[in-house]
C-alpha cells in the first residue's frame, strides 16, 4: 500500500508537472502556402498547377489531424481580393500582404515535384516553416514518396509527408517557443540618401546629441518597454540589441529583439515586425534639428523579411 501511495504522489508530482509544462507551450496558428518562384504571382501560381494544390490541402489536413489552428490560403486570398488589400504589384509585398492579413504566426512553404517515368511515379515535397512578422526560418525538411505505380498525386504527397512531419513539428514547435519566451529578432538599417541635408552626426532633440546616438538610446529605451510589455516580463531583464556598424551615411543593428506578443488590456497581442517600424517611423517625425528646429526630417520605410529599411532623405 505505501509503495501504491508513493506511486501516486510521483505520478502526481511529475505528472501535473508535464501538464503544466505542455500548457506554457503556445501552439501557433499556420498557415500552408505555396512555393513561388522568382517572377511567379503567388495570387495564381495554385491556378496553373493542380499537383499543387492537392499537396497544399494534404499538407494543411497533416497540421489539422495534429490538432493545430490553421488558416486556409486560398479562402484568405479570395478575402483579401475582395477587401483589395493587396496595394503593389512587388511578389515579395504581396506575399507578405497575405501573411499579415492572415494573422496567422507561421506559414509553411510548401513546394512539391511531381515526377513521371516508365518506372514508377514519385513525389518530392520540401516543406519549410517561417515566422510569420520576421521570415524567421524556423523549421525545414525535404520528402520523398518513393516511385510507385500510381498518379495518384494525393497519396504520393501523403506518402512524401508522412515519415518527415513529426520532426518536422517538433523543431518548429520547440523554436516557436523559444520565440514565444525571447522574442524575435530583427535588424534595422538606417541610410541617409546623397541628396539630404543631413548625416548620421547631425546634432538633433533638447540634448543637442548626434543623431546616431540619439537613436541608439532611443532604440535601448523602446527595447526595454516591449520587452516589460511582452509575456515573459517576470524574467525580462532589458532590451536586446547589437550594433553592426556606423559611417557618417548610416547605422545598422543586425539583432535587435522583440517581443512576438505584448500585453494590451487583459489580453495579448501580436507585435509585429510592421508595428515596430511603425514606432521607428514615428520617432524620426517628432524629431527636432538643432541648426533647425523648424525642420521635419522626410523618412522612407521600407521591410524585407525580417529587416527594416529606413531612408533619411
Amino acid at each position: 500500500m505505501k509503495i501504491n501511495f508513493l506511486g501516486c504522489c510521483l505520478w502526481a508530482l511529475f505528472g501535473m508537472k508535464a501538464l503544466a509544462q505542455e500548457a506554457l507551450q503556445v501552439q501557433p496558428t499556420i498557415m500552408v502556402v505555396p512555393f513561388a518562384k522568382e517572377g511567379q504571382d503567388i495570387r495564381t501560381v495554385l491556378e496553373d498547377d493542380f499537383n499543387l494544390r492537392i499537396a497544399i490541402s494534404k499538407v494543411k489536413e497533416a497540421f489539422d489531424n495534429r490538432g493545430f489552428s490553421t488558416v486556409d490560403f486560398v479562402a484568405k486570398l479570395k478575402e483579401a481580393q475582395v477587401r483589395q488589400v493587396f496595394k503593389a504589384d512587388n511578389q515579395t509585398s504581396v506575399k507578405q500582404q497575405i501573411i499579415d492579413f492572415s494573422g496567422a504566426d507561421i506559414y509553411v512553404e510548401t513546394e512539391v515535384h511531381f515526377q513521371k517515368s516508365s518506372t514508377g511515379n514519385a513525389v518530392k515535397i520540401i516543406i519549410t516553416a517561417y515566422e510569420a512578422s520576421s521570415a524567421l526560418s524556423l523549421s525545414n525538411k525535404t520528402g520523398d514518396s518513393g516511385k510507385r505505380y500510381t498518379e495518384d498525386v494525393a497519396a504520393l504527397t501523403e506518402m512524401a509527408i508522412k515519415p518527415i512531419l513529426d520532426d518536422f513539428l517538433n523543431v518548429m514547435q520547440a523554436k516557436f517557443t523559444e520565440v514565444i519566451k525571447n522574442g524575435r529578432f530583427v535588424a534595422i538599417e538606417i541610410s541617409i540618401s546623397q541628396d539630404s541635408p543631413y548625416n548620421i552626426d547631425t546634432e538633433v532633440g533638447e540634448d543637442g546629441l548626434p543623431l546616431g546616438d540619439a537613436f541608439e538610446l532611443w532604440l535601448e529605451q523602446i527595447t526595454m518597454d516591449l520587452c516589460q510589455k511582452s509575456k515573459s516580463a517576470d524574467e525580462c531583464q532589458g532590451g536586446y540589441y547589437h550594433m553592426q556598424g556606423r559611417t557618417d551615411l548610416g547605422i545598422n543593428f543586425d539583432q535587435v529583439r522583440i517581443p512576438l506578443k505584448i500585453k494590451q488590456g487583459n489580453g495579448m497581442m501580436n507585435y509585429t515586425t510592421s508595428k515596430f517600424s511603425l514606432e521607428i517611423l514615428k520617432y524620426f517625425q517628432k524629431l527636432k534639428v538643432v541648426d533647425d528646429p523648424s525642420a521635419k526630417m522626410k523618412i522612407g520605410r521600407d521591410m524585407r523579411g525580417g529587416t527594416i529599411l529606413i531612408t533619411i532623405k
